[in-house]
């Protein structure tokens, strides 16, 4: 997963006014690609993947993770389900 956004950067350079800039959060949206779906979706269908991304995430500045599942099944929910318990502990 890419994490990069133009706010970090702005609150470095003193961009904006007042004290809301610093209370700014990062959040960003997340594909999950299933069998069969395009390959452009940020990461696979993958417990570890997902984990590894939203660490990645994390370490980035990122507070807030959205996660889209575009086949919403069971068992596609456990992975992703999967992923992020690793990924909090």
């Amino acid at each position: 997963m890419k994490v990069g956004s133009a706010m970090p950067q702005a609150a470095e350079d003193g961009a904006g006014t007042g004290p809301e800039i610093a209370a700014l959060e990062v959040a960003v949206g997340v594909e999950v690609r299933g069998p069969g779906d395009e390959p452009d979706a940020n990461l696979p269908l993958d417990a570890a993947a997902i984990a590894d991304g939203l660490e990645a995430g994390a370490a980035g500045g990122v507070a807030h993770a959205q996660i889209a599942v575009a086949q919403s099944t069971p068992s596609t929910f456990d992975v992703v389900l999967e992923g992020i318990r690793s990924s909090r502990s």
